[in-house]
């Protein structure tokens, strides 16, 4: 069953409440936050340091932008 929870991510003194989609079934090595391009904009992440990686979902195969943090 997939779950949707509020989370704040921080950046900085900017902050910013995301809806995240949390045991979806999806697995990697490291915890992973998706964010739109405007979204990362606005907390100061360079959309430029993402790598494009494709990812398989119900609605078929997309290529999507993820950067990775360390907290």
């Amino acid at each position: 069953m997939a779950v949707r929870v509020r989370v704040r991510i921080s950046r900085g003194n900017k902050s910013k409440v995301l809806v995240v989609l949390v045991n979806g079934g999806a697995e990697s090595e490291e915890p992973v936050i998706a964010l739109r391009p405007e979204e990362a904009e606005e907390l100061d992440l360079s959309i430029d340091n993402f790598d494009l990686i494709e990812v398989e979902l119900a609605s078929g195969r997309h290529i999507v932008s993820c950067l990775k943090i360390k907290y």
